[in-house]
C-alpha cells in the first residue's frame, strides 16, 4: 500500500508541475 500511495503522490506532484508549466 505504501508504494501505491507513493506513486499517487508522485503522479499528482507531476500534474501539479505540468499545469504551473503551461500557465506560464
Amino acid at each position: 500500500m505504501n508504494s501505491i500511495q507513493d506513486r499517487t503522490n508522485t503522479i499528482y506532484f507531476v500534474l501539479g508541475a505540468i499545469c504551473i508549466y503551461s500557465l506560464q
